[in-house]
């Protein structure tokens, strides 16, 4: 499954990044600061502040179209 996630990086979102990686999920992992987010080879790190909705917007939009939704 492909599954994007946002707040990666932070506590409770560290763990779910670490099961969804074990369950072999494929994630978009979204946070403030993507070089804090754990490396995993099925990871795409990606940069976005949930405060900023325009930006959330767009980043929304792209990954829509490219998982095919």
């Amino acid at each position: 499954m492909k599954v994007a996630l946002i707040g990666a990086s932070g506590m409770a979102g560290s763990c779910i990044l670490n099961e969804l990686v074990a369950r072999g999920h494929q994630v978009t992992a979204i946070a403030r600061y993507p070089e804090k987010i754990a490396q995993h080879e099925q990871v795409e790190a990606r940069q976005a502040d949930i405060n900023n909705t325009a930006q959330l917007d767009r980043k929304s939009t792209r990954l829509n179209s490219s998982h095919g939704y």
